[in-house]
């Protein structure tokens, strides 16, 4: 005859007793059945009621456990536990040392890119910025990631007005051509900040504003970063579409004023302002 415990189908007590030499780690009552478990997890056995005697006190379990942890035969503890985490290094580009709590369950990955043109793959990046938030927008790291990747001069001959003006003016290109950086350095280094706070793949977004057109660029130049994420995004810049179409004006009026300086680290937190503005006033209740 069998009895049902835990979810298995288990023999009366008295016909099954494990012969195996491992040592029993507890012994419990669960109503008219005595079991006990083997440390190497054998799943539970069953012995006779009438050779099973009541648990002795935890103090004395406990001066017993700490002796034969002495002998070597377990750890003083009953249980085998994992290494300590350790955290990660801090990144090439900033960032400090994660702690557990500032790893998000639901990671915001933010990037904004400076690129030689509009146009890959025979334009290319130049400067990427990157900050992580959790789903409530709070930085996990401050300072965040940047980096400026090394350009050959000839590359940057031909670029148009507009960004050979724009880049010049935020002092972009000299850091270009003064850069030993590598597109394949710049690649790992981003990886693995990100790493840091989204040690899971595929659970976080890549979020910014028009962020389609910065992953097309990493997708081409640095996959390894996009493969990483969702395939999901977050464009705010589609969320300022819908509220131009769907809010009343007060909604835009009330926008935080951005600077388009076109330097990655200071747009991509522009970005982040911007999404937090619209989590309070369309997703929080309203004005």
């Amino acid at each position: 005859m069998f009895a049902r415990v835990f979810g298995r189908c288990l023999p009366r007590p008295g016909y099954c007793v494990n012969r195996t030499n491992s040592i029993v780690q507890d012994i419990k009552v669960c109503g008219r059945y005595r079991y006990k478990h083997s440390s190497r997890g054998k799943g539970w056995d069953f012995i006779p009621s009438s050779s099973v005697s009541s648990p002795p006190p935890l103090s004395s379990r406990t001066s017993r456990a700490r002796k034969m942890a002495e002998n070597k035969d377990i750890p003083s503890t009953g249980v085998q536990q994992g290494p300590e985490p350790v955290a990660a290094s801090a990144g090439a580009s900033g960032g400090q040392d994660v702690k557990p709590s500032l790893v998000s369950t639901n990671p915001m990955v933010w990037i904004d890119c400076e690129m030689t043109g509009l146009n890959p793959p025979s334009d290319k990046l130049l400067q990427i910025a990157c900050f992580i938030t959790d789903s409530n927008l709070n930085l996990l790291d401050p300072t965040g990631f940047e980096t400026v990747i090394s350009r050959p001069e000839s590359l940057l001959a031909q670029m148009d007005e507009w960004c050979t003006t724009t880049h010049t003016s935020t002092g972009l290109i000299p850091r270009v051509l003064s850069s030993k950086v590598t597109v394949e350095e710049a690649s790992t280094a981003l990886l693995a900040y990100i790493k840091k706070y989204v040690p899971e793949e595929k659970t976080a977004i890549m979020c910014g504003n028009s962020i389609h057109f910065d992953k097309l660029f990493l997708s081409i130049e640095m996959p390894e970063v996009v493969a990483w994420l969702s395939y999901r995004v977050g464009d705010v810049s589609s969320v300022k579409e819908f509220a131009r179409r769907w809010c009343e004006e007060a909604v835009l009026e009330g926008l935080p004023v951005k600077k388009y300086t076109h330097e990655a680290k200071e747009d991509i937190l522009e970005s982040i302002e911007e999404a937090r503005y619209y989590r309070k006033v369309l997703f929080r209740g309203g004005l």
